[in-house]
């Protein structure tokens, strides 16, 4: 079993025994984890885009259940498979009324071009 760090994103001052940052695996772990969820996929592609929530929350179902401060860790990383997957630049963040409670917005994400040779190999 892997020791779980119990700290705070962007505090890099803990590893392991053997040395290594087990957060930042953690981290990669669950964002090639999720960049290989097919479902997830073809709704950022679509026209309709997928709400920012359902990528953290792809990300976040895939860190380890007892990470401290796993949603926010999860939260950060949406840029990151975001960019991984389509590539920097090539998604955008689009504010919509929230469905069951139209004053309030919700942030939804829609890619603006296809998925990068990188994502398609995994």
């Amino acid at each position: 079993m892997s020791p779980t760090p119990s700290r705070t994103p962007g505090d890099d001052s803990q590893t392991t025994a053997e040395g290594v940052d087990a957060f930042a695996t953690f981290s990669k772990a669950a964002v090639d984890a999720a960049a290989k969820d097919s479902a997830l996929l073809a709704r950022l592609s679509s026209d309709q885009g997928a709400p920012w929530m359902a990528v953290e929350s792809a990300i976040r179902d895939r860190l380890p259940a007892d990470l401290a401060d796993r949603d926010t860790l999860a939260r950060s990383l949406v840029p990151r498979l975001l960019d991984e997957v389509f590539g920097t630049g090539r998604w955008r963040r689009e504010r919509r009324p929230k469905r069951d409670d139209p004053s309030r917005e919700v942030t939804w994400v829609i890619a603006t071009g296809p998925r990068t040779f990188r994502s398609m190999t995994r």
